[in-house]
């Protein structure tokens, strides 16, 4: 908890990485399943937030939108 509250107090609201910081925190989504989402995966009637699809990195400056391949690796948080 200090480690989170260290990295709020150094980041801005404004910050574009704010939102994706809290995201990660408060669900424990991992990096590339955050960068995967779209709005589509969030339900604001439930509040839910659907991992549909996760980004991942092929080389320095390949990056692909991806869909999990096993499907419990879908996940409703």
């Amino acid at each position: 908890m200090e480690q989170y509250e260290q990295i709020l107090s150094i980041t801005s609201k404004a910050n574009p990485i704010y939102v994706p910081i809290q995201v990660a925190f408060n669900t424990g989504m991992r990096r590339g399943e955050i960068c995967g989402l779209q709005w589509d995966c969030v339900n604001f009637d439930k509040q839910t937030i659907q991992v549909k699809r996760n980004m991942q990195q092929y080389g320095k400056a390949d990056w692909k939108l991806k869909t999990p391949k096993a499907r419990q690796a879908i996940k409703r948080l």
